[in-house]
């Protein structure tokens, strides 16, 4: 798997050993962000990941200008992987990694200590889970989503 653009382009993801994830492939991914680039600024932006698996959404956010990214992941043994890959390429410095369920970790992300807001959201959860429902109505439901805020979903075609 590789990145597709921005400063790390060309720059491979290593999803060996990551659980249960089914990362969005390389093809999608720059369709994704190729879409976006022609409706969002990246320069500077906050960029969540929710249920972020190898965090590939999250990190070619990175590559192409984000100021930072949080990446959310249930699953210890992938949260342990995902800040390897991120020490990997660079970019530990501008990122984090939360070892805790998607809708749960909004909370986090909220209060005293936190009170981040984020101009993207990324969330691609198993769709098995039926998790997209939650985590948009607890997004909606907090004040985490900067104004004019983008959330992009993957979902399967039943939720």
């Amino acid at each position: 798997m590789r990145i597709t653009g921005g400063k790390l382009r060309s720059r491979t993801l290593n999803t060996s050993g990551f659980q249960g994830i089914r990362p969005t492939t390389d093809r999608a991914r720059e369709t994704i962000f190729n879409i976006l680039l022609n409706h969002c600024d990246f320069d500077d932006i906050a960029v969540l990941d929710l249920c972020a698996g190898s965090g590939a959404l999250g990190i070619e956010a990175l590559s192409r200008g984000a100021a930072s990214a949080a990446f959310v992941e249930k699953s210890r043994k992938n949260c342990t992987l995902l800040a390897d890959s991120l020490k990997m390429l660079d970019i530990a410095t501008m990122a984090r990694v939360v070892c805790d369920d998607a809708v749960r970790s909004v909370a986090h992300f909220q209060g005293e200590r936190h009170d981040e807001r984020f101009d993207m959201i990324f969330c691609d959860p198993p769709y098995a889970a039926k998790l997209l429902n939650p985590v948009f109505a607890a997004l909606a439901a907090s004040s985490i989503c900067a104004e004019n805020c983008v959330f992009i979903a993957e979902h399967d075609v039943r939720e």
